[in-house]
């Protein structure tokens, strides 16, 4: 498993620990703990800082450009 994968699984992982239900959350805290103790991950490991670069073609309609550019940024 590379890196890459194993960073998907904690974030998988991590999710689960957010928004399980009380038994999941805290056996998923657990084993998220545990995973990234295993393959020393940090927190900051976790997201990139890389950027995606998108290009939208509103044909004119600025305000449906507004409404996705809006919605990615709340």
């Amino acid at each position: 498993m590379d890196k890459s994968e194993i960073i998907d699984k904690i974030l998988k992982v991590k999710a689960l620990a957010e928004r399980g239900a009380s038994g999941e959350r805290n056996n998923a805290t657990k084993l998220l703990q545990s995973l990234m103790k295993k393959y020393g991950i940090t927190e900051s490991d976790l997201y990139s800082d890389e950027k995606d670069l998108y290009f939208i073609n509103t044909c004119g309609n600025t305000q449906l450009f507004v409404q996705v550019y809006m919605s990615m940024h709340k």
